[in-house]
């Protein structure tokens, strides 16, 4: 994980937040790295949509096990893009 500008180690959560208020600098930087690790493996993104279903069979209520189920299938479909990105880098290889 990245140190942030606090000097502690930041989470993936913590670059996240750090992205949304737009800290400038180190932070952000770092936070990209760990972040591309993340959006550059498909199989990631697979096991979060597939835990998500899990999740989602386990709720008894019907909207909240709705809203983890479209959380699924946005993991898929970040899964789906990280795939192409690497067809294409193969491509160039």
């Amino acid at each position: 994980m990245p140190a942030g500008i606090d000097g502690r180690l930041w989470s993936f959560e913590d670059c996240v937040e750090a992205q949304s208020a737009k800290i400038s600098g180190n932070t952000v930087g770092a936070c990209t790295r760990v972040q591309s690790q993340f959006d550059d493996d498909p199989k990631i993104w697979r096991q979060r949509a597939e835990e998500a279903r899990t999740q989602a069979g386990q709720m008894m209520d019907p909207a909240a096990r709705q809203m983890m189920l479209d959380v699924a299938k946005n993991y898929d479909e970040i899964a789906t893009l990280a795939e192409r990105r690497q067809a294409r880098a193969e491509g160039r290889r």
